[in-house]
């Protein structure tokens, strides 16, 4: 958290400057430092199947939640992602 403060703090020049420092996209960098938060999206390796454990994946910090390639299995797949949409969004609402 402390080096986002210090991105935070520093002006277009720095900012370039410093994503060329660790190899990262301008764009990314500049980004990060106009939220102040480092999207992070959580690969749990088969393990994110229902809607329920993408809901506390992301109550657990995370931005993001790749699922498992099970959930393609599901006979109602659109249902289930009109299921993992909803609990996202109410979990974002609350």
């Amino acid at each position: 958290m402390a080096h986002i403060t210090v991105l935070s703090n520093m002006n277009d020049d720095e900012v370039f400057t410093f994503a060329q420092k660790i190899r990262a996209p301008y764009d990314l960098v500049a980004k990060i430092k106009q939220m102040r938060w480092l999207l992070v999206a959580h690969f749990a390796f088969d393990r994110i199947i229902t809607p329920t454990d993408a809901t506390l994946m992301m109550q657990s910090g995370f931005d993001g939640v790749f699922i498992g390639h099970e959930v393609f299995a599901w006979l109602n797949l659109l249902r289930m992602f009109g299921t993992l949409w909803r609990q996202a969004r109410m979990l974002n609402h609350v």
